[in-house]
């Protein structure tokens, strides 16, 4: 042991939302049923990051009004692909699993159980046929387990440094992704993250004199054949990026010096948005739609506007909180309200 201490947990990238291949619509009877989509639906519970999604893969953003969690946002794209990356760890898993409203009865390897909503089970052999025929049977009724395949990659051109899971229920899709992971992941533990694209193709397949046509995802790499991947000869545009190696680093001066030039262009680009600036006293109405940096960035550029300094925003800011003012702080609406009237009001005094 160090004296810096050890990992406790294992690193674990967050889930920023969910891929999706299908969707549920109103019956005439009052219900829904599950519908299959030609294109990917996005569902998150942050709104901007899907709003920055929608310019890249277009769509309609719509609430979710029966998502299972809190309240999320769901974008169902013009696109059948998305260009994707993998994580080199928790890209794929795979499970047994049997679900009824109240969510996951029972979940097992196809052998022992290591979920279920009963206690009593856990260890237990899999209760479930063993013939294939008779398990697909029982499952449509809700009384055996279903395959269920877990992707979790990489959208790195959507903000936000995490993953997306998809999870699918199909039989080729499931033995295909678990075929190709392995040689994406060997290459981003290595560090070199490939640029892939993940797709939503369609399919059919003849059983018993009719045609069946079903959704099928896949996973391949773009811009690289297998020699290249086996030998490790990776091409840059195969890659996401290629790796930058700094000729040397820079002194502490020189970034100094850099980030006040970078403040100084900050300052400039905020002096030209006088016109964009929304009204002090409209920020707390769409506070709740912004993300913390995008509303201080908003009072900032209002102020600005208004021909007030540095110095006075701060006068401001710590004067409706009595003191030091945390973004918590800034969030609660009284608060703001007061930070946003003060803003005018100085504004009106500076004319």
């Amino acid at each position: 042991m160090t004296e810096q201490g050890v990992s406790i947990f294992e690193p674990k990238l967050q889930e920023l939302g969910r891929i999706r291949i299908g969707d549920k619509v109103k019956t005439s009877k009052g219900g829904t049923r599950p519908v299959r989509l030609e294109t990917f639906r996005l569902t998150s519970e942050n709104k901007p990051r899907l709003h920055f999604a929608q310019t890249l893969y277009g769509g309609e953003i719509t609430e979710w009004e029966d998502a299972p969690v809190g309240r999320q946002w769901q974008l169902i794209t013009e696109t059948n692909f998305l260009p994707v990356s993998v994580p080199p760890n928790q890209t794929i898993s795979q499970a047994w699993e049997q679900w009824s409203a109240s969510g996951c009865k029972v979940r097992c390897n196809g052998e022992f159980i290591f979920h279920a909503e009963d206690e009593s089970l856990k260890g237990m052999e899999c209760q479930c046929p063993v013939d294939p025929a008779e398990r697909r049977a029982l499952a449509s009724k809700g009384t055996a387990c279903n395959p269920v395949t877990r992707l979790s990659v990489l959208l790195y051109d959507v903000p936000g440094i995490g993953v997306w899971r998809l999870d699918t229920g199909g039989y080729y899709a499931g033995s295909e992704l678990m075929a190709i992971v392995p040689f994406l992941q060997a290459a981003s533990a290595e560090g070199r993250f490939l640029n892939c694209e993940l797709r939503l193709e369609t399919r059919q397949v003849k059983r018993g004199g009719q045609t069946m046509v079903y959704p099928v995802v896949t996973l391949q790499p773009v811009n690289i054949t297998l020699m290249q991947l086996l030998s490790r000869q990776i091409p840059d545009e195969g890659l996401i990026a290629p790796p930058q190696i700094p000729h040397r680093i820079a002194s502490r001066s020189e970034t100094l010096d850099r980030g006040r030039e970078a403040i100084g262009e900050l300052i400039e680009v905020g002096e030209e948005l006088e016109a964009q600036s929304a009204n002090s006293s409209e920020i707390p109405a769409i506070s709740e739609q912004l993300t913390d940096e995008e509303l201080c960035q908003l009072l900032v550029n209002r102020a600005r506007a208004l021909k007030l300094s540095q110095n006075q925003v701060k006068v401001i800011v710590s004067g409706c909180g009595g003191g030091e003012t945390s973004l918590q702080d800034i969030r609660d609406q009284d608060m703001l309200m007061k930070i946003s009237e003060q803003i005018e009001d100085c504004g009106a005094h500076q004319k």
